[in-house]
């Protein structure tokens, strides 16, 4: 096997093999996926697996039938994944050498993570440590996060997947314990405090005996998702908690034992916060004790093409199309505002359009056109004119902010969602353009909007 560690997938469910390659490709680790034992035979005489993952009843036979044909029980650790359980396949699958018979539905989470510990080490090691060296540096920084109970912050901009190395220190300590994630922009300010510390009958009206999800979390982990959104009236309870150790429920007296180890995740600058008075200097402290940094896509170039490989794997190189190294290498001089969500949906689009089972994402990287214009780009000959002109990277970012806005009449939302950042974070970065010219080219745009919006409302 060739430095990367590829998983052999026998599955007849072609949605459930999907999910499973998308699911393994989001921790960088490609996945083979066959429906039946003859396809399994051809690619296994063709290479090796560093794990085989097998469905027991297949259109062609028992999924443990491979071992026997292929003798490499010894050799290979192999999981079976079956819809229709026996005590007897069970027994026989286990006399096979196969390391575990899971039922369906089965959590991709844990699948993922039970497969991985089953790769010896060698076997991932040089595919697994990022070329870049900030990549390494995030890399040391996680691995010292999963040996320790300490609370942990991470720290980036939107879609850089903080979320994918809070789950990654997780499962690196316990996978087998809860992990819940709790995005703290998405939840109502009058109802945060009691989805996160639970309430006692009688709270308030209507009000009944609930486990908040601090306690949900039990031994495992609290993942606090864009903490840096948290009212500053709930910081203060929230640092109490986490200080003494308990959780009191709305409405109770009692105090419960907090249990669960605490992540943090915000793409919010806490400092700037904290100066301004929306954060508490306090709760940012005991919060990051461990902190990591995780850097943009634009610091660390060299990674862009690695990481495209293994996105593309996840969605599935539809058809067989031929994505050109030269088109990867390309992607290296793009900013990504949008980071890793921005590369996945540029990846996604050109395979959309692919001519003659050729991709070419470097032609789809401008965000917020529509798709008469997506298609004539991508059948287009290559430009040697650069869609904007060269300037410093501030600028550069702004630019492409303001001619997004453009594009979409000013809409704040679909201006986010094309860019592949928040709404919160694109209005903070617009509050951040103060000269005159920009003043006078957003008022031009928001005019734009509202003449939009009244068209609409007249039809």
């Amino acid at each position: 096997m060739s430095g990367e560690p590829v998983v052999l997938l026998v599955e007849d469910d072609p949605l459930f093999r999907e999910a499973v390659c998308d699911h393994f490709a989001a921790a960088g680790l490609r996945v083979d996926g066959v429906g039946t034992l003859a396809e399994a035979r051809e690619l296994m005489a063709e290479m090796s697996y560093a794990a085989l993952l097998l469905d027991d009843q297949l259109p062609d036979g028992k999924g443990t039938s491979l071992l026997d044909a292929t003798g490499l029980s010894a050799a290979t650790p192999a999981l079976v994944v079956t819809a229709h359980p026996a005590l007897d396949s069970a027994v026989a699958g286990l006399r096979h050498g196969i390391e575990d018979y899971l039922e369906k539905p089965v959590d991709l989470d844990a699948l993922r993570s039970r497969v991985i510990a089953l790769i010896p080490d060698e076997a991932h090691r040089e595919e697994h440590e990022p070329p870049s060296s900030a990549g390494r540096v995030v890399r040391e920084a996680v691995r010292r996060a999963s040996g320790s109970r300490s609370p942990v912050l991470l720290t980036g901009e939107t879609g850089t997947g903080k979320t994918f190395l809070a789950r990654t220190i997780h499962e690196g300590a316990h996978v087998d314990r809860p992990f819940v994630h709790v995005n703290c922009a998405a939840l109502p300010e009058t109802l945060i405090e009691a989805e996160l510390f639970g309430t006692e009958a009688g709270a308030f009206t209507g009000a009944k005996a609930k486990a908040g999800l601090l306690e949900a979390a039990g031994r495992g982990t609290i993942f606090l998702d864009e903490i840096g959104e948290m009212p500053v009236t709930l910081q203060a309870k929230l640092l109490q908690c986490l200080e003494s150790a308990e959780i009191r429920r709305v409405g109770g007296l009692e105090p419960r034992p907090l249990r669960a180890r605490v992540i943090a995740a915000t793409n919010v600058d806490l400092d700037e916060a904290v100066d301004g008075g929306r954060f508490r200097a306090d709760l940012r402290y005991r919060l990051e004790v461990l902190r990591i940094r995780v850097p943009p896509l634009r610091e660390r170039r060299d990674d862009i093409p690695r990481l495209a490989r293994v996105l593309l794997e996840g969605l599935a190189n539809r058809a067989g199309v031929r994505v050109p190294d030269a088109e990867l290498e390309c992607l290296r001089d793009h900013d990504w505002p949008g980071n890793i969500r921005e590369l996945r949906n540029v990846l996604e689009r050109s395979l959309l359009y692919a001519e003659d089972g050729v991709a070419r994402p470097s032609r789809m990287i401008v965000p917020g056109t529509d798709e008469s214009t997506v298609a004539q780009r991508a059948t287009a000959e290559p430009s040697t004119k650069p869609t904007i002109p060269p300037m410093p990277l501030d600028a550069l970012e702004r630019e492409q902010i303001l001619r997004t806005l453009e594009r979409l009449g000013g809409h704040r939302k679909r201006t986010a969602k094309a860019l592949g950042i928040g709404v919160a974070t694109l209005r903070r970065k617009l509050h951040g353009y103060r000269d005159e010219g920009f003043a006078e080219r957003i008022a031009r745009i928001d005019r734009s909007e509202r003449s939009g919006a009244r068209s609409e409302r007249s039809m």
